[in-house]
């Protein structure tokens, strides 16, 4: 029993300051989005979306798992990430395409590009990191 409840704790421990991250950073991108200007692209059109597919869709996931069932939950979540994807390849395509968005509206912009950024970084690592691995295993697979 007490295995159980050390279990919760660690799990406590972990989910709830994630939580208040991911609540701090939709705060801020709330934010940006009340106090940026519009620009010739639209970024702040992203930044809905970006928001849009955060949160909300993490709670219609867990919704879809204890309503309908985890292979539609699956489902969704691939759907999600499919679509978090095509949005960050959109923000990419909108950042290079603006000439005027990072001098009338920087926080805005900045928002946008550092967002695309540590998105297309941490995707990079991902492929890295999978690539070493299995190279790694094959070396010692074939020894």
């Amino acid at each position: 029993m007490n295995e159980n409840k050390d279990k919760q704790l660690k799990l406590k421990e972990v989910v709830v300051p994630s939580l208040v991250l991911f609540l701090f950073v939709d705060l801020y991108i709330i934010g940006v989005y009340l106090v940026s200007n519009n620009c010739d692209v639209n970024l702040k059109a992203w930044l809905l979306g970006s928001l849009f597919l955060s949160f909300p869709t993490l709670v219609a996931s867990h919704m879809i798992k204890n309503f309908i069932g985890s292979t539609y939950a699956i489902l969704f979540e691939l759907i999600a990430t499919l679509l978090g994807f095509i949005w960050m390849v959109f923000g990419s395509v909108q950042l290079n395409l603006t000439a005027t968005c990072q001098s009338q509206s920087p926080l805005l912009w900045w928002t946008v590009f550092v967002s695309v950024t540590t998105f297309w970084c941490s995707v990079a690592g991902m492929v890295v990191s999978l690539t070493i691995v299995s190279l790694v295993s094959f070396y010692y697979n074939n020894k």
